[in-house]
């Protein structure tokens, strides 16, 4: 929910000094972005304290929570020129884009999972070890975590379905989704309009949701079930896909231990499978019974190079 629609929502039960914050924040939402309580009391002739109880009225846990969400609301108005000028001068300052991106993708590792809730992580681990089907949700940048998400699932042998715009089939594809399954949604700013209305089909029809976002205000949300935030803070045209990337990691790991002997007898077929494919181009799915390979092998890989092979 925007946070224009939260005031007015929330409009009937604030005090006069409370709608005066209101009225100020979204008059001059650039610098109250950027403001500390005591900071935005002073500029608007109230109390801090009276800035934190306006805070909790509007529906957020504290103060830092409403700012964080209002930044969260000017990130997504810029577009990807204005997002790369603006931190354009952080990274001059660095002096080099390979120091400000590892300083800032740790940065954002450790915001993610230090305040990541382990009870909502379990909740959604065993929704998906549990699922019938699971749908995966990521359009644009967020697909390749999607992929991610997708292709692990499946050597776990879960049944996975990833949905795209493809030829515009996804509502038919989605249509199928019930109660026994699970819609896995994944979005960052700026969020797609597609993923938002996918998850809100699928949370109305009853069908569990589970959301990867930036953060716990974000609009996916509001249809979610289970929130996993991870902070994806990066002063470019794009987003930073680390943190996301390693709470998937999480999330796979976590459903391959939900049953580690179903997980075993899974893999060792998909290992069999593998093998007879000659999927991978690796010494192990040699045939070593069949001599011409295995000598083949051994003269390519093992036997030191003589001097005309130079």
């Amino acid at each position: 929910m925007r946070l224009v629609d939260r005031f007015r929502a929330q409009h009937w039960r604030m005090s006069r000094n409370q709608r005066t914050i209101a009225e100020y924040i979204m008059a001059r939402p650039e610098e109250c972005a950027f403001l500390t309580a005591s900071e935005l009391g002073r500029r608007v002739g109230v109390s801090e304290s009276t800035v934190v109880r306006f805070a909790a009225t509007v529906g957020f846990a504290g103060y830092p929570e409403l700012q964080r969400a209002l930044q969260e609301e000017l990130r997504q108005r810029l577009s990807t020129v204005e997002r790369l000028e603006a931190g354009r001068e952080g990274i001059r300052q660095l002096g080099d884009p390979l120091q400000a991106v590892w300083q800032n993708d740790v940065n954002n590792l450790n915001r993610t999972f230090q305040n990541l809730s382990k009870e909502d992580f379990d909740r959604a681990v065993a929704m998906l070890a549990e699922a019938r089907h699971i749908y995966v949700i990521g359009l644009r940048t967020s697909a390749a975590v999607a992929v991610l998400l997708t292709t692990a699932l499946r050597y776990l042998g879960k049944t996975v379905i990833r949905i795209d715009l493809g030829v515009g089939d996804y509502w038919e594809q989605l249509d199928a989704a019930g109660p026994e399954d699970v819609v896995f949604g994944i979005s960052v700013p700026r969020y797609t309009r597609w993923a938002t209305d996918m998850l809100r089909y699928a949370h109305r029809r009853g069908v569990p949701t589970v959301v990867l976002t930036d953060n716990p205000v974000s609009p996916l949300s509001e249809f979610a079930d289970v929130t996993l935030p991870a902070v994806t803070d990066f002063n470019s045209f794009i987003e930073s896909f680390v943190a996301p990337l390693s709470l998937v990691n999480a999330l796979i790991l976590g459903v391959a231990l939900h049953d580690e002997q179903r997980t075993l007898e899974v893999l060792r077929g998909r290992e069999d499978l593998w093998r007879e494919k000659q999927l991978y181009d690796s010494p192990e799915y040699v045939d070593w019974g069949d001599a011409s390979q295995g000598n083949a092998l051994r003269e390519r890989r093992l036997l030191p190079l003589t001097g005309d092979q130079y």
